[in-house]
C-alpha cells in the first residue's frame, strides 16, 4: 500500500511531537511507557494539523463502506 506524501509527513509530525514528550518524563524504554502517558500525550496535543484531520475523516469513510457490506 502506498501513502499519501501528506499523510507521512502528518505522521513524521506527530512522531516527532511524541518523541518530544517522552523526553520530559523518566521513561528509559518503551516498556516504561504507560497508558496513562499515552492518555495525557493524546489530550495534550491540541488540535490536529489539517492533515491529521483530513486523514481521519478519509479513513472514517473509507471503513464506513466496509461496513455496508
Amino acid at each position: 500500500m502506498k501513502y499519501a506524501e501528506k499523510s507521512i509527513e502528518s505522521l513524521r509530525t506527530r512522531l516527532n511531537e511524541f518523541i518530544r514528550f517522552l523526553e520530559k518524563l523518566p521513561v528509559e524504554s518503551p516498556q516504561d511507557i504507560s497508558y496513562r502517558h499515552l492518555r495525557k500525550f493524546v489530550s495534550k496535543c491540541g488540535k490536529p494539523l489539517l492533515h491529521v484531520r483530513k486523514a481521519r475523516i478519509e479513513n472514517k469513510d473509507r471503513h464506513s463502506e466496509f461496513s455496508i457490506l
